[in-house]
């Protein structure tokens, strides 16, 4: 019954996104007028969240939560941004936890808004299912995986990227200095960085070095079907938080965004 009770509650909480779409929504254009950017449209980014508008949002609604929220930094960013995760709840054996994390890709920055939305509910709502989920599950929020490419900028413009902003360095694990880079290391408008979506590992411990047989080498970089090398330190603070929660469920929000 209480497994029930929690599927229920987990389906509840993913009504909570429900912003993002509508039933009475018209459907999506068709090609070749489809639902992407067409020349004279402009991408306007004034509604998204800068790291540190994110940052005094998720502090605010921390003030107005009555302790029901927990801010803290999971980790930096390479370049030095925090890595926020709002907290509901610590690791408990009587209850589920979910990891919920988006902007991992830094151009699409949709859902850092669903999650800042989904952090006010859950902190300030009085809602009796609001309630039921607090009671029964341990909530994890990070709304921007990559405040890196989320706040890159072109010519002095913002203009959000894919990839975080981190130059790969051999030595800095320990490798030689002619190891290549892994497969999803790449660079647009001449800075560097990774895709951390790939960036991954099945094995929690996993640390890149020479002892092990898992790094880039001349002959095998890896692909899309294999581990990443947990290179990016964004990527270790998620780990982190993962290891640390153990959670059954993690949800990873995407979106289309054409940049």
């Amino acid at each position: 019954m209480k497994k029930l009770v929690c599927l229920v509650i987990i389906g509840l909480l993913l009504g909570l996104f429900a912003p993002m779409a509508y039933a009475d929504d018209p459907p999506p254009q068709s090609v070749p007028n489809g639902p992407w950017v067409e020349d004279p449209q402009t991408v306007k980014l004034e509604s998204f969240l800068t790291i540190d508008e994110l940052g005094k949002k998720l502090q605010d609604i921390e003030a107005r939560s009555k302790g029901r929220m927990k801010l803290e930094i999971a980790g930096d960013s390479n370049l030095g941004h925090p890595v926020y995760v709002a907290k509901f709840g610590e690791p408990d054996p009587n209850k589920v936890g979910i990891l919920i994390q988006s902007s991992i890709h830094g151009d699409e920055q949709t859902h850092v808004i669903t999650c800042v939305e989904l952090a006010q509910t859950l902190a300030t709502s009085g809602n009796k299912d609001v309630k039921d989920i607090l009671d029964n599950l341990t909530v994890w929020i990070v709304p921007m995986m990559n405040p890196d490419g989320n706040m890159f900028e072109v010519d002095g413009k913002w203009w959000p990227q894919r990839l975080n902003n981190q130059t790969w360095d051999p030595a800095a694990f320990g490798l030689p200095a002619d190891t290549l880079a892994p497969f999803y290391y790449g660079q647009r408008y001449g800075v560097y960085g990774y895709d951390m979506n790939r960036d991954f590992h099945p094995n929690l411990d996993f640390v890149l070095s020479p002892n092990v047989n898992h790094r880039p080498t001349a002959t095998w970089r890896g692909s899309s079907r294999d581990a990443g090398f947990v290179v990016a330190p964004e990527t270790r603070a998620v780990v982190a938080l993962f290891k640390a929660l153990r959670p059954k469920l993690f949800i990873d929000l995407h979106h289309q965004y054409p940049t």
